[in-house]
């Protein structure tokens, strides 16, 4: 089954995007003539969309059919043969994902297979709005088949315990346990790091970084919360509080009160940025209106010219006129067909900004939101990177910092260690050995039997 057009109105068509994994098709509607407006785009949509599909088949054949998304995972939705289309969010700590176009959709503890089941359901009959180079309304209806659903990045391992640098790791396709703490800086022990003396300037240095950590931490959760606020349009959404933030109450509140001036300052410019775009709407509708009536006079003076040039001609040729007379009426006839030209000139250039600034107004969401999208995305990580660097100092400071005698994982160390696996439910303990396979989200921790050696000393 190829896309179908169903039909051409004033340059709209409505296509359904049907199997094209079969073959290759090479379609073409047609050409107007009077517009020169082709429809190579469709030779492009089934093209494209052989290709990506191929690609996303093999993406998700090779993914975990039992993996259960969780926050973290990043993943991207896309459309056959629309790949400027393509959506791409992270699971938030919620569990929901943000796609855009389809809203806010509960992902986590569901397989993939699962939320793309729901995502189709959603999408199922929903109509792709796109503007052609000549300004034609392109509206393409989606299918079952059309929406294609992968993970690009899994959620991070978190290694704790004994190691050199505790903290989250990216997560690659056969991760062991070994490389982890490898990645982690190698296994350490505790007991050894204890016994060590650490220099009181370093300590002075951790308390000023982790400070530092905590107020970029507390800046970026608030941004955080107003750029949900924005997104879901809801500026009543609940605040940060003290218990999510290391700041006080008096740096929290500023922090606050600044983010919700930005947000009131945004939704005076984008209403100001609408009302603008609406006027200018209304304005060029109206002059169409006017060109209109313009031209339905000239069509009519023009007529009339016609008919007096025609009535006298034959006086002419009786010999009850002049020839003078004859001269006049057809200058005057010319200059009438010539208004008219003009009008119809200006017609198609005011029929012209109205489509544009009707696809101004018309993208300013989908362009809006992608700004605030692509923003919390940036702040999410950031909100993620500082709460790392928090409990890496953390650490530091309370003496099981991995930076004072650290030890290779290459030693003669005893090292054993137990995985925590969040299941649908809630999170087991499942027993790992160090050459064995991680899974995306996994807590590793690690334990390191103190050497005999150094016990005997110590007593």
């Amino acid at each position: 089954m190829i896309p179908r057009a169903h039909g051409l109105v004033r340059g709209v068509y409505v296509l359904e995007l049907g199997d094209v994994m079969k073959t290759e098709f090479k379609l073409s509607v047609g050409r107007d003539r009077k517009s020169g407006c082709g429809c190579a785009w469709m030779r492009a949509i089934t093209t494209g969309a052989f290709l990506s599909l191929t690609t996303l088949i093999g993406a998700i054949g090779a993914a975990d059919a039992d993996y259960l998304i969780g926050p973290g995972d990043a993943l991207r939705l896309s459309i056959m043969g629309l790949g400027a289309e393509d959506v791409e969010a992270t699971v938030e700590l919620d569990g929901s994902l943000n796609l855009v176009w389809l809203g806010r959709v509960a992902v986590g503890g569901k397989t993939l297979e699962e939320v793309l089941t729901e995502l189709r359901e959603l999408a199922r009959g929903e109509v792709i709005k796109r503007y052609s180079n000549e300004g034609e309304l392109n509206l393409i209806q989606l299918t079952d088949d059309d929406l294609f659903l992968e993970i690009i990045e899994y959620r991070p391992i978190v290694v704790s315990g004994d190691v050199a640098e505790p903290g989250e790791i990216i997560f690659r396709p056969s991760l062991t346990a070994r490389r982890a703490i490898a990645q982690a800086g190698g296994a350490r022990s505790a007991l050894l790091a204890d016994v060590m003396v650490t220099d009181p300037i370093q300590i002075v240095r951790w308390q000023n970084e982790y400070s530092r950590a905590g107020l970029e931490h507390a800046v970026a959760l608030v941004r955080l919360w107003r750029l949900g606020a924005e997104i879901d349009g809801n500026p009543d959404i609940e605040p940060p509080g003290l218990d999510q933030v290391t700041v006080n109450s008096d740096v929290l509140d500023n922090l606050i009160e600044d983010q919700r001036r930005i947000m009131t300052l945004n939704r005076q410019n984008e209403a100001g940025d609408r009302a603008y775009l609406s006027e200018a709407l209304d304005q060029a509708r109206s002059r169409i209106a006017i060109l209109e009536q313009q031209r339905a006079n000239a069509i009519d003076l023009l007529a009339a010219d016609e008919a007096e040039e025609t009535r006298l001609q034959g006086l002419l040729e009786s010999g009850l006129t002049l020839a003078a007379r004859m001269a006049d009426i057809r200058r005057t006839t010319v200059l009438s067909a010539t208004r008219l030209l003009d009008l119809e000139e200006s017609l198609a250039t005011a029929e012209l900004e109205v489509t544009r600034l009707q696809r101004e107004l018309d993208e300013y969401e989908e362009v809006r939101m992608s700004g605030l999208l692509e923003g919390r995305e940036v702040v999410f990580s950031t909100v993620l990177d500082t709460r790392l660097q928090m409990n890496l100092y953390a650490q530091n400071l309370s003496g099981s910092s991995g930076s004072v005698g650290d030890l290779g994982f290459d030693t003669a160390l005893d090292v054993s260690v137990e995985v925590l696996r969040r299941s649908a439910e809630r999170e087991i303990q499942v027993p790992l050995g160090l050459d064995e396979a991680l899974l995306p989200g996994d807590t590793l921790i690690v334990r390191v039997e103190q050497p005999a050696e150094f016990l005997t000393q110590s007593n």
